[in-house]
């Protein structure tokens, strides 16, 4: 059987950069993120310290509210798994987790006019998809910049 995760690790100096990918579209990798920028993480001595998820699937309310780092978002205006009520209410939760003691910071990109599944299955015909995914790869190296740099931050 096939694993259904593949990850790698790069070491670089101060820090180490994580990925994890998925290669079974019935297994979310986005629930793993919010996971491990939380107490999951923490109590198994694997936490992250800045997460990065696109067109989220089965985000879990609890576990974003147990989130201790740094979140960004790159979500799709049309997305049966992340649909608009899922993306305001995870929005408000960051927000609360943003204003709260550990200050955790957010991000949250909408692109008009991709559906689920844009940052990685995009028709590069489409200058609309073609753009939403590229600003989300753009996104995603900012974020990791800005956070995982030197511990700038935090």
């Amino acid at each position: 059987m096939r694993p259904h995760f593949s990850s790698h690790t790069i070491q670089y100096p101060g820090f180490t950069v994580y990925t994890l990918s998925c290669s079974n579209p019935l297994t979310h990798a986005t629930q793993y993120v919010a996971r491990y920028l939380g107490a999951v993480g923490k109590d198994n001595n694997a936490s992250v310290d800045a997460g990065f998820t696109a067109h989220p699937s089965f985000l879990d309310a609890a576990e974003l509210k147990a989130i201790t780092g740094p979140f960004s978002i790159a979500a799709a205006e049309t997305d049966q798994l992340f649909p608009p009520d899922k993306r305001h209410e995870s929005e408000i939760i960051l927000k609360e987790l943003s204003e709260g003691p550990l200050k955790v910071a957010y991000q949250l990109n909408l692109y008009s006019g991709v559906q689920h599944g844009f940052a990685v299955r995009a028709d590069l015909e489409d200058k609309r998809a073609k753009f939403a995914k590229e600003a989300a790869f753009i996104q995603a190296v900012q974020w990791f910049d800005y956070f995982l740099k030197d511990g700038a931050g935090k």
